[in-house]
């Protein structure tokens, strides 16, 4: 990358990723699903997990919920700025469209202490396989884990066209610890 500050950097990258075009984005997305089934098949401590409604260019891995009922799975709601997570039971009842028209908890929902969850499934605009994340600018994710001293690991959800050499990484960016892409 040329040799301009982090935050500039990342502006650039954001807006070359979102020229990218990802090819059979449902099919990956089932992929990743059932990767991620498998693994957390065999994790039964991950009994509470942090999941997010995909806007355009994330893999849609909501059929987790179908495919692990005996789990709690909760979403994120930004409220004044701040993202806190909610139980969702049902994708048909428990979202609604809220800021930017992206799927979250309704208002009815119950929030869950960040210390109940076990773990985070993370989106992002483009990772590492080292686990670096280059999310979409506004640090929701990153201040979450930063203001909650219990942090359960974070895996990235991906597609293959997203995952990266190197991205640029500033001190207070969350390294996820593993990085699931198809």
């Amino acid at each position: 990358m040329p040799n301009h500050s982090i935050a500039e950097n990342k502006r650039i990258l954001r807006k070359k990723i979102r020229s990218i075009r990802v090819e059979n984005a449902p099919e990956k997305s089932q992929l990743l699903s059932a990767a991620l089934y498998d693994h957390l098949s065999s994790r039964p401590d991950f009994q509470t997990i942090a999941l997010y409604s995909a806007m355009q260019g994330e893999p849609d891995i909501t059929t987790l919920l179908a495919l692990l009922p005996y789990r709690t799975f909760v979403f994120p709601r930004i409220c004044e700025e701040e993202m806190h997570f909610y139980v969702v039971n049902s994708l048909h009842d428990d979202l609604e469209k809220g800021r930017w028209d992206i799927l979250e908890p309704k208002s009815t929902c119950a929030m869950i202490d960040s210390k109940k969850i076990d773990l985070f499934l993370c989106p992002g605009m483009g990772f590492t396989k080292s686990g670096q994340r280059l999310g979409k600018g506004r640090g929701y994710y990153d201040r979450y884990f930063h203001h909650h001293s219990h942090q359960a690991p974070c895996y990235g959800v991906t597609f293959s066209e997203m995952i990266f050499a190197e991205l640029p990484h500033d001190q207070h960016d969350v390294t996820m610890q593993m990085v699931f892409d198809a």
